[in-house]
């Protein structure tokens, strides 16, 4: 019995990272679509149907990661300040 809750958890810690390496990616492809879609039009302008189409990943995929598309902003920022600590 013993082996068998082993094994359960090392299977639900594999499903967890896979999860969370899916919402890193999926994640990456909404910065990077807003960037694009950034080059277009004023932000302003962009909606979050904008940001969901160019990444290819639905809505509930986008509020699942966001709750507005100022969040992927608060992202960028994360991850230059992150970069200039490095330094």
């Amino acid at each position: 019995m013993e082996r068998n809750s082993t094994t359960e958890l090392k299977k639900r810690n594999i499903l967890r990272l896979n999860n969370a390496e899916s919402n890193r990616i999926t994640r990456e492809c909404m910065t990077t679509a807003l960037l694009k879609l950034m080059k277009e039009k004023p932000f302003e302008k962009i909606t979050v149907s904008d940001i969901v189409k160019r990444a290819g990943v639905s809505r509930t995929a986008f509020y699942r990661n966001y709750s507005v598309k100022e969040d992927i902003l608060g992202d960028i920022r994360q991850k230059l300040l992150d970069t200039a600590r490095e330094f």
